[in-house]
């Protein structure tokens, strides 16, 4: 198998090592350096637990089923490390089961290889290692307003707030979803350094923009550039993310930021950051790379 042979095993034990990893810090004595469970070797005192992964490559454009099975176990022994992997799991469980016997080939659709591709890109760069939750941050979510328009896009977030104008003009370029994904993205970027090892949930009235996310699954390119940099941009900071549909009543302060109407935002908001945040440079950049190819 291409998959490396050290993440084999029956990943059925391993279903409860998130209770254990959890229980084990709670319960287990600072004075310990470190607890071995299964394949993994869980450091109390830097909170971290490594994945045993060397290198990994996506199989070839046919595989068996048995081969793909194994590849999917493996793909999910690693998702207990790195949690947001999850989502690119769906379409190759799904894809296991159009053949009944092991030892027919399956042909992987284009979908199926952009997710390995994925994957690929993320297992041969990552530092191997995540954080695990400390109590903290299995308490309440941090959560995210963000709302965009063909004006701009705004986001809030415990009195941190962004109302950025679109540098060009998008509204013949792309739809709101996208836009509406953009935003989100946007705030991952910009308040980063507060998200890592976190919980964030983020509320927004676009429900497509919610669909997408729980399927991991888009036909339009645009919003697969922002899922997987959102993806990559999660795991590698172990930030637990999901998305809430609320209606736009709700949604106030970040759709007045959205239509730049920063004045009514913040008199109904009296007692936010006199300041926008600043968004990184480089998401800006990325928004022309996408729309404009530049």
């Amino acid at each position: 198998m291409p998959c490396n042979g050290s993440l084999s095993g029956n990943a059925l034990s391993l279903l409860s090592l998130t209770i254990l990893t959890i229980l084990s810090f709670v319960l287990l004595p600072l004075t310990k350096p470190s607890l071995r469970w299964m394949s993994f070797k869980l450091s109390s005192r830097m909170l971290v637990c490594p994945l045993p992964w060397t290198s990994w490559r996506a199989p070839a454009r046919k595989c068996t089923k048995r081969e793909l099975l194994s590849l999917i176990g493996s793909l999910s022994f690693a998702c207990k490390v790195i949690r947001p992997g999850r989502i690119f799991l769906r379409r190759l469980i799904d894809l296991s089961s159009s053949v009944v016997r092991l030892n027919h080939h399956i042909d992987l659709t284009s979908d199926v290889r952009l997710d390995l591709e994925m994957w690929s890109e993320f297992l041969n760069s990552w530092n191997g290692s995540s954080f695990i939750p400390t109590p903290i941050s299995l308490q309440a979510p941090f959560e995210i307003s963000t709302d965009a328009s063909f004006l701009g896009f705004g986001c809030f977030f415990q009195g941190l707030w962004i109302s950025e104008a679109w540098p060009f003009d998008v509204s013949l370029l792309t739809h709101i979803s996208f836009l509406e994904f953009f935003a989100i993205f946007a705030s991952l970027n910009t308040w980063l350094k507060s998200f890592s090892n976190c919980r964030i949930v983020v509320s927004t009235d676009n429900e497509p923009t919610v669909s997408v996310w729980s399927s991991s699954s888009s036909k339009d390119k645009s919003m697969m550039v922002l899922i997987r940099k959102i993806f990559f941009l999660t795991a590698r900071n172990n930030i637990h993310l999901s998305f809430r549909h609320v209606p736009g009543s709700e949604n106030v302060f970040a759709d007045l930021l959205s239509r730049l109407q920063v004045e009514e935002f913040k008199s109904v908001c009296p007692g936010c950051c006199p300041f926008p945040s600043t968004v990184p440079n480089s998401v800006m950049d990325l928004l022309a790379t996408i729309l404009l190819g530049s």
